[in-house]
């Protein structure tokens, strides 16, 4: 909630006076100065409002040295001013202080007093102190005004005493739209989007005419809810209607609550309707573009932003692109992102830093990532997790543990993101014991309550080696009903041990929680296929068709230059597909004299073997491969993305082909990295 600059309207000249023009800081010192050099006394007003203007622009030390040279005795008026100045500069505990001053002097506050006051004990997260000012405002009869009531709302709200706030309003006779307002948006804050919607409502049937800060709020309520049909589409003709969809924050509050609710197109739409953008607003639209939409479309919007009006991106913009950017495993584009990070100096800004070093790991690169996280002077919680599920990822599950183990050293307290990356590590490596171990020291010394991807990880971790009784067990101890996630973990791990009773029973745990996932009747019909039980694959199949359901499709691609080519399994939609083609043919060969085989046990169908060495021959990381063969200079890494898990045929191939033409090849499946290079893979064929 805002307050006003100055502390009484009544402080500011009156009309028929001259007003000073004061447009910049320069300007005010300028004035002060005559004002020195002038024989004649100024007057209160003046006084209180050069301290107020000298707080708007920043400079609280000549704020005080015009409080001090004050020829009038201090008023509340200028003891507010001088309130003020502090508390918009954010010096919030010596506001505390002025008022301390302010009473010890015998001058009386007034309701201009206490709303900055509150606002300090908002943002210093001070209730204890805010409820003493209560107290205080109690006492002189003025927190039945309005304005120092909404004010009351707002830092009870903002330090997390809903109730507090809500008996604040309950109390009050009179409810002007401040005051509503406060309530909405101090429910909206705290993470309670049903109880602001009711308020909404409230307002609009005891007839008060919202305002901006309302409809933003109730419009934020539908964005948490991620429910259009509750709200949204009536906020958004209510904005336009008032003309308040013409204001920047309120178009901004329509893009994140249509974004947040899945609606991009929508979202897009109603950011090109708004008139006025500011960098909040293509924030906004870029993040959830990142998120949720494709990753180069993120990047577009990135460098539109900077071609309109020329707005100038901050570290925000930046840290909210780079994860489109880790999405798309792009080295280049993340490359351009260094390259603009260190050109508009945000290498001190350890977000964007921190978001980099995951984009530079999510690419391939953890030599670069590591090198960014030496370079943070000062690491927090955020960059150590990032750092240690980067090497997790990569296979480094020793360098990622002993990572953590120095970050426990110094003292750094892990929090749940933390121990994902830790668990998944040992996931990556198959260090059961490992596992096991932090999985209780989580619990156990820093206190964190398992959640659904702590328990994914050690269901996926003991299943992957075999221990099937364990994770059953682990299962069976979980304080809610399983999720799709925990049975996806222990099915795969089933098809990797040709576990067919445990597997279905997985199986038939998922097509109740998720009928409608294809991946799932893929994954059973490929363990009925390893244990040739072809009748049972015939009906999975036949039972996905009924369901009109389709296995998802793979693709692999890889970057040359400034271009990310991509290719599906047998794809011939290339425009260098013969070339492609040829030199897949070179490589095959190539590998076959080195004693390469072609693993035709991973065609789950019930077919010849020629006809499996053909369709293993087109795989899409295959094709990829030689692509990135063909184009890329010699002895530069093939660096290949793929959507789903790697085939044990390709991965083997890869191996030969790393051998055979001197390369490394990186490959990032849906699971991890594999760095392969002279015929040897990090992840030690355990994947």
């Amino acid at each position: 909630m805002e307050t006003v600059l100055c502390s009484d309207p009544t402080a500011l000249p009156q009309p028929g006076t001259t007003k000073p023009s004061w447009e910049s800081l320069s300007s005010v010192k300028q004035s002060h100065a005559q004002i020195l050099k002038s024989p004649r006394r100024p007057s209160r007003d003046l006084v209180a409002k050069l301290v107020a203007v000298y707080g708007k622009f920043g400079d609280v030390s000549s704020a005080v040295r015009a409080f001090a040279a004050s020829p009038w005795p201090p008023d509340a008026f200028l003891f507010n001013s001088l309130i003020q100045a502090h508390v918009c500069n954010s010096l919030f505990l010596r506001s505390f202080i002025i008022y301390r001053e302010m009473l010890d002097n015998g001058v009386a506050p007034n309701r201009y007093t206490f709303p900055p006051l509150f606002k300090a004990c908002s943002c210093a997260t001070q209730l204890t102190c805010g409820k003493q000012l209560h107290a205080h405002s109690t006492k002189r009869g003025l927190t039945g005004d309005p304005f120092v009531a909404a004010a009351l709302v707002d830092m009870y709200m903002k330090n997390g005493e809903v109730n507090g706030a809500r008996r604040m309003f309950d109390g009050m006779k009179t409810r002007d739209v401040v005051l509503w307002s406060a309530l909405l948006a101090g429910y909206s804050q705290n993470g309670l989007p049903q109880e602001a919607l009711q308020v909404y409502e409230q307002m609009r049937r005891a007839g008060v005419a919202v305002d901006n800060v309302a409809v933003v709020s109730a419009i934020a309520a539908c964005s948490q809810l991620q429910e259009l049909h509750l709200a949204g589409g009536g906020l958004h003709s209510l904005a336009l209607k008032s003309g308040f969809v013409a204001e920047v924050v309120v178009g901004t509050a329509l893009v994140d609550m249509y974004a947040s609710c899945g609606e991009l197109p929508a979202a897009k739409q109603m950011f090109g309707e708004m008139h006025h953008k500011d960098l909040v607003a293509w924030n906004c639209l870029i993040n959830w573009w990142a998120e949720k939409g494709p990753p180069l479309e993120a990047f577009k919007l990135f460098v539109e932003m900077q071609r309109s009006r020329r707005l100038k991106p901050n570290g925000s913009s930046l840290a909210g692109l780079l994860p489109a950017i880790a999405r798309c495993g792009s080295l280049q584009l993340g490359k351009s992102c260094h390259g603009f990070m260190l050109r508009r100096n945000f290498g001190s800004d350890e977000f964007v830093v921190t978001a980099l070093m995951d984009v530079y790991a999510k690419s391939g690169d953890l030599v670069v990532a590591r090198k960014l996280f030496d370079g943070i002077c000062s690491r927090n919680v955020i960059s150590w997790s990032a750092m240690i599920a980067g090497c997790g990822a990569h296979g480094r599950v020793e360098e990622a543990l002993s990572l953590f183990d120095e970050m426990l050293r110094r003292g750094i307290r892990p929090n749940h993101i933390t121990y994902i990356g830790v668990l998944s590590a040992c996931v990556h490596g198959g260090f059961v014991d490992e596992g096991r171990r932090y999985f209780l020291q989580m619990i156990e010394h820093h206190s964190i309550t398992p959640s659904l991807q702590h328990y994914t990880c050690m269901v996926d971790l003991l299943g992957r080696a075999g221990l099937f009784e364990e994770a059953r067990e682990l299962i069976r101890g979980m304080p809610a009903e399983p999720p799709p996630e925990i049975w996806g973990a222990l099915m795969g791990a089933c098809r990797i041990h040709g576990n067919v009773k445990l597997g279905k029973y997985a199986a038939e745990k998922l097509f109740e929680l998720k009928p409608a996932d294809p991946g799932f009747y893929v994954l059973l019909s490929n363990i009925y296929a390893a244990a040739h039980m072809w009748s049972e694959v015939r009906r999975v199949r036949g039972l996905m068709r009924e369901l009109g359901l389709r296995k998802p499709v793979g693709w692999s691609s890889v970057e040359i230059g400034c271009r990310i080519h991509s290719f599906l399994s047998g794809d011939k939609s290339h425009p260098d597909s013969d070339e492609v083609y040829e030199r897949l043919g070179e490589l095959i060969s190539k590998a076959k004299e080195t004693g390469y085989v072609p693993r035709k046990e991973v065609v789950l169908h019930d077919v010849e073997d020629d006809v499996k060495e053909s369709v293993l021959s087109s795989h899409s990381e295959k094709l990829a491969m030689a692509y990135g063969w063909s184009r890329l200079m010699s002895g530069k890494p093939i660096r290949i993305m793929k959507n789903l898990r790697t085939c044990e045929d390709c991965h083997s191939f890869a191996k030969f082909v790393s051998t055979v033409t001197h390369r490394e090849i990186i490959l990032r499946d849906a699971v991890r990295f594999h760095h392969i290079k002279d015929g040897i893979c990090t992840c030690s064929d355990y994947w």
